[in-house]
């Protein structure tokens, strides 16, 4: 008898135990409110919304689309959650995913914690009275792959569901916890743009039940967001999971839109931290995944800053990156080139734009005279644009020289100028002329284009 007894309370304190602070208790249930997912049944809320009087929305919040990605699942692709018995209250957001926030006051501040692949669901109609299934649109933030979050406060629902589509929102990993790469399997990388893959195939099997025709998606997101917008355009793993984009203020030819030398911010990162003697990438990796997330983050903002004095060339400090080729690859260097090259992507209907003087949140750095910027002045071949990079180098840094010319005169330099033209160079460079190869690519009709930017004399020159 006790024997037995024992055995079950065994059992039973080595069960994976459900958090009931995140079920409704019964009393509170309200099955209008409530829609099935494959994982379970979730609650939510109808909003008051502010794109009109008397208007309202409903919204299902914190839904938990892979798990808490924390101790062996650090830096690897996200697995998807895990079903759950009760009703899960859907009525307050998921934690955001630990970020650095580098602009504003200049100051890197951190928030968030390692526990947030959630998503949020936003639609007009409640999904047990809808005659017909809604467009679905799945908005991708920003932030220099190092920051950004779903906040509703930020990224609020309002105005697009009055337009009769289904929103989603959701979080993916940034900074070291979504892209720290050794370029090889011990840590492959881009596991914010694996995050956000799941939550396309979340979408796929999940959203008719909330109004949303799974056969009609659009992606679109902006800056970061956008980039990897383009990414999923280019990944074969993403074929079919969605139908229109939209890329604003980004795309995968940037130069800040992809990382270089990985590794070397990996060892540096684990160097910082103390581990100075793994024999392997693979050692390096599982001794990251024994220190504290609070550990991490701190450290992830001197690699930031470090990186950010190395000069303009060598991308963000933590972003997507090519891949080793394995089963489970998101992008690899034969199908990111190939693809760009061929125009073998996924082919979807697709609105690229940028806002004017869109660097001028560079101001604060310019007037720092941050190195990032300076290096300019140490190597004019900097200005050549990094697809010509790989002529000679009398060739970068003659075509570098008169780029430099055209903004700066050719008694100027990037310290001396006046920083409305430090602006101007870096609005074409790192915005607008990313944008037009990748439109011209995806053209089957008229393109009509504004020919009043500034690089448009030279145009001939910089392709």
């Amino acid at each position: 008898m006790w024997k037995m007894l024992f055995c079950c309370l065994l059992i039973f304190l080595f069960l994976p135990q459900q958090d009931a602070s995140i079920f409704i208790e019964p009393e509170y249930q309200k099955p209008l409110m409530q829609v099935q997912t494959k994982a379970g049944i979730v609650q939510g809320t109808k909003v008051r919304s502010d794109a009109r009087v008397g208007g309202s929305y409903y919204a299902y919040l914190g839904i938990p689309y892979g798990q808490p990605p924390v101790g062996p699942l650090r830096f690897r692709a996200p697995l998807e959650a895990k079903p759950w018995s009760g009703v899960l209250d859907a009525r307050k957001q998921g934690s955001g995913c630990i970020e650095m926030l580098l602009f504003g006051d200049g100051v890197a501040e951190n928030g968030g914690i390692e526990d947030c692949l959630y998503l949020n669901v936003f639609t007009k109609y409640n999904p047990k009275k809808v005659k017909r299934l809604l467009p679905v649109m799945v908005y991708f933030y920003g932030g220099a792959f190092i920051s950004g979050n779903s906040e509703i406060s930020i990224y609020g629902p309002d105005f697009l569901v009055e337009r009769n589509v289904v929103l989603v929102t959701f979080n993916y990993r940034t900074g070291i916890f979504g892209f720290l790469s050794t370029q090889d399997m011990a840590s492959p990388g881009n596991y914010g743009l694996k995050d956000q893959h799941l939550v396309l195939k979340w979408i796929q099997k999940n959203i008719e039940n909330f109004g949303g025709d799974p056969n009609s998606v659009t992606l679109f997101g902006h800056s970061a967001g956008a980039v990897c917008v383009h990414f999923h355009m280019l990944s074969p793993q993403s074929k079919g999971l969605f139908h229109k984009a939209i890329l604003e203020s980004g795309s995968v030819l940037t130069t800040w839109g992809s990382q270089q030398e990985p590794l070397r911010k990996a060892i540096t990162l684990a160097i910082a931290s103390g581990i100075n003697d793994a024999k392997d990438s693979s050692e390096l990796i599982e001794r990251l995944r024994q220190l504290d997330s609070e550990e991490l983050r701190v450290l992830q903002v001197g690699v930031v800053f470090f990186n950010l004095g190395t000069g303009p060339t060598t991308g963000l400090s933590f972003a997507p990156t090519l891949e080793p080729p394995h089963k489970d690859a998101f992008i690899t260097k034969e199908t990111f080139h190939e693809m760009l090259q061929t125009g073998e992507f996924n082919k979807v209907p697709v609105m690229m734009g940028l806002t004017s003087d869109e660097t001028v949140f560079f101001s604060y750095i310019l007037k720092l005279g941050n190195p990032f910027f300076m290096s300019y002045d140490d190597d004019w071949g900097l200005y050549t644009p990094s697809s010509l990079r790989r002529s000679t180098p009398e060739k970068v840094l003659e075509i570098g020289t008169i780029v430099k010319n055209y903004y700066f005169g050719c008694d100027g330099s990037f310290a001396s100028s006046d920083i409305e033209y430090a602006l101007k160079y870096t609005y074409d460079e790192y915005f607008l002329r990313p944008i037009r190869k990748p439109l011209y690519r995806c053209l089957n009709t008229f393109l009509y284009i504004s020919i009043t930017f500034h690089m448009q004399d030279i145009w001939e020159i910089m392709d």
